[in-house]
């Protein structure tokens, strides 16, 4: 039975209806089924590289009406190559306006959850529309030729009814039924506003499932659909700029750039010596960068945790004024060399008046001067057995006056 809904563009599907009509009436086929004692169903190129024919009209089944490639068959080959270990990657290799709209965003699925284990790429030559676009929207990576048409984004279905040439050759059809819609289409009566609507209704919803998974597929907006998804077709270019091809390349530019891709070290390294040195002094001044700048954090955070433990200390010491004024010093962004000579001018203070000034200046001063986010490094200005700078300062403390920490 011939499907009524389509993903397929408009002409070709006219063309391919008028074509299956011929062939059911002759009762021959073209379709050539994959040989199951064949080594593989798809061609394994140099890198791995395993070409799946995405080719003519798609049917979801190997009907002997077809005259294209089925979901059916496809899937069974993506599903062959990800078992091989010779297969590193899938190509997708489309000429097709499209197809059958039941199995497609099945295989769709299939596809997306095979490049989680092996990249799949798409190259369109010809045609890439409708039900044919649905499956290469879930590539990584889309090219086309310069003269490929994209796009074609919708849904379509016909209805053919006889009434009156089925009354003018002296037929008449009754149609019995149950239920409300059962005989909604049929070609044996008008159709009825409420049998419209209600094939219109199935039509929508399939659109709106074909446009979410483009829109997702290929990062697009759901709300520009009416830009890219209103049936229209588009040459590569156009395509390309309306978001829905990565690459305007011929076949050989697009599979040296998936092996180059996909290339490993050791290949690279072979092959091209300068591009493996450019590529390994890159990854090398990367890592450099990030380790510098996570030293740099570590830095600044241990500089910050020193200022809380010594503005801690200080209000101990000093008195809640103190305190105060030194978290307003330090958001102020006053370095702890400026406050250790602060605090020489202002000299001691609180439980610490019989301090000798000297001494306890120096001592604030190197405790202070360890506070600054350049100058902060792992163990430095500690004393043996300090667990902090801010500790140096405590320990100097309890020795000149004794007492716990």
């Amino acid at each position: 039975m011939i499907p009524r809904w389509w993903c397929m563009e408009s002409l070709a599907l006219d063309r391919w209806l008028h074509q299956a009509s011929d062939r059911m009436r002759l009762g021959s086929s073209i379709f050539l089924d994959w040989d199951p004692g064949q080594s593989r169903p798809y061609e394994l190129l140099d890198g791995g590289i395993a070409v799946i024919p995405v080719q003519g009209p798609l049917s979801k089944g190997d009907r002997w009406w077809s005259m294209g490639s089925s979901y059916s068959a496809i899937g069974n080959m993506v599903r062959r190559a990800l078992s091989d270990v010779s297969v590193r990657s899938l190509l997708l290799d489309i000429d097709s306006p499209g197809g059958e709209a039941s199995g497609c965003q099945e295989l769709g699925a299939v596809l997306a959850a095979a490049d989680a284990k092996k990249p799949v790429y798409a190259w369109a030559d010809g045609q890439c529309c409708s039900a044919a676009y649905w499956l290469a929207s879930t590539a990584r990576v889309l090219a086309a030729t310069p003269t490929t048409t994209v796009g074609s984004i919708g849904v379509i279905g016909v209805h053919l009814e006889i009434s009156q040439a089925a009354e003018k050759a002296g037929y008449t059809y009754t149609v019995f039924s149950a239920g409300k819609e059962k005989a909604y289409g049929n070609q044996y009566e008008k159709l009825s506003p409420q049998a419209r609507s209600a094939i219109q209704a199935e039509f929508d919803g399939l659109y709106a499932l074909f446009v979410g998974d483009v829109a997702a597929n290929r990062s697009l907006e759901n709300a520009t659909s009416g830009q890219w998804a209103d049936g229209q077709c588009f040459l590569a270019q156009a395509g390309q700029d309306a978001g829905l091809v990565d690459r305007i390349q011929h076949r050989d530019e697009f599979l040296a750039s998936i092996r180059e891709e996909h290339m490993d070290r050791q290949e690279l390294k072979a092959q091209h010596p300068d591009l493996y040195q450019a590529v390994l002094a890159e990854g090398k001044e990367a890592a450099a960068a990030e380790t510098g700048q996570a030293l740099s954090q570590a830095k600044t955070e241990a500089a910050q945790a020193a200022q809380q433990q010594v503005v801690v200390m200080a209000g101990v010491l000093g008195g809640a004024g103190l305190q105060t004024k030194l978290e307003a010093a330090l958001a102020a962004g006053l370095t702890g060399e400026a406050l250790a000579q602060a605090a020489k001018i202002m000299g001691p203070a609180g439980p610490a008046q019989g301090l000798d000034t000297d001494k306890g200046s120096s001592a604030m001063l190197a405790a202070l001067q360890s506070l600054d986010a350049g100058g902060v490094a792992p163990d430095k200005g500690k004393p043996s057995g300090a667990a902090s700078n801010a500790n140096a300062l405590v320990d100097y403390v309890k020795q000149r006056y004794g007492g716990a920490k």
